[in-house]
């Protein structure tokens, strides 16, 4: 799991949030959630719906899918708080799966509220 910046997301950005595959085809994901938690309580959780889903091709590698982030989303979320996001997903055979998870520390903004 990546983010555009690792371990941190800043209050009020769009970070865009990927799930990289080496063995499954993202195309045969029939359902995915991306889901943050604080100390296991639900923060946010975003369906495959919000999500751009990416098959590689020899001009551009790597099969993901990823979620972006939207300024009210991050902007719920306190200083200094903690975050674990995981990525749980469903193929078209049933198979279900969870990705690696990843913690976030969520920071400050310079401008305090949607721009």
């Amino acid at each position: 799991m990546t983010c555009s910046t690792p371990g941190v997301i800043v209050r009020y950005s769009t970070p865009t949030i990927q799930i990289n595959f080496t063995t499954i085809n993202p195309e045969s994901i029939v359902e995915a959630y991306l889901v943050f938690k604080n100390d296991g309580t639900p923060e946010l959780t975003k369906d495959l719906t919000a999500a751009t889903v990416h098959v590689g091709t020899q001009e551009d590698p790597g099969d993901w899918i990823s979620w972006t982030l939207t300024q009210a989303e991050t902007g719920a979320w306190l200083e200094n708080t903690s975050l674990t996001a995981y990525c749980d997903w469903k193929l078209s055979d049933g198979t279900r799966g969870r990705s690696h998870t990843k913690e976030f520390r969520v920071v400050e903004t310079g401008k305090d509220e949607v721009i």
